[in-house]
């Protein structure tokens, strides 16, 4: 044995015995790598060495065979002790459902049904829900204003209606008093329908605010008006 081998020997007995853990290490990877290359060898030699093993086929004779005869098929004879009977367990005892009712959900609506409507209608967005009831909200605000604003027109129409129907009250109520008389000076004074008046005197619901020759200025609420002698 040449002297590098004897010294690798003599070596790795002295880690052996200075580490029995080493050793048994060594010892378990020696064994685990003899069975690895014993099976790589046996898998190589293997199919050669049956292949060689096995003795040739002998030739075989071209001998004529006649047809054999085809075999009477006997119809098996059933009987109640025979005859498997169905496993009648397994089977469900109630059904969910009608199983003769028609499922229209497989089938197609009639085009111009609101079930047909209601499959063709398009997909909406969030997005485009938000701008519809943005829309609608404008829509019905616009809405609300017109109509608050068509009652205030008609409101106002309807004071300015009021207004000029009691003008024309006092206008017809003022033209009905006759004036008969007037004296100026310092003391100013009117017959009015009989009655004789001065500044401040009220006849007939008119007051008299100015009284002229032949003419007395008569005032009720807002109206100021006139009267002539005729």
């Amino acid at each position: 044995m040449p002297q590098a081998a004897t010294n690798i020997l003599t070596r790795l007995k002295a880690e052996m015995a200075a580490d029995k853990r080493k050793a048994a290490l060594l010892v378990g990877l020696c064994v685990l790598a003899a069975v690895v290359i014993g099976r790589n060898v046996g898998f190589r030699s293997g199919p050669q060495a049956s292949a060689a093993a096995e003795p040739p086929a002998p030739a075989v004779a071209a001998v004529a065979v006649a047809p054999a005869a085809a075999p009477a098929v006997v119809a098996p004879r059933l009987s109640e002790e025979s005859d498997p009977q169905p496993d009648l367990s397994q089977v469900p005892q109630a059904l969910d459902g009608n199983p003769f009712e028609i499922a229209w959900g497989h089938f197609q609506p009639i085009p111009g049904t609101p079930e047909a409507d209601a499959i063709n209608q398009p997909v909406v967005t969030p997005i485009q829900r938000c701008a519809a009831a943005f829309r609608q909200a404008f829509a019905d605000r616009l809405a609300a204003e017109a109509a608050r604003i068509r009652r205030e027109a008609a409101r106002r129409v309807r004071i300015e209606q009021a207004r000029r129907a009691r003008i024309e009250a006092i206008r017809r109520q003022a033209r009905a008093l006759k004036l008969r008389s007037t004296m100026t000076g310092a003391e100013p004074m009117a017959v009015i329908d009989g009655s004789l008046v001065r500044l401040e005197d009220t006849v007939a619901g008119f007051v008299v605010r100015r009284i002229e020759p032949k003419r007395v200025l008569v005032c009720k609420g807002s109206q100021a008006l006139w009267i002539e002698m005729d």
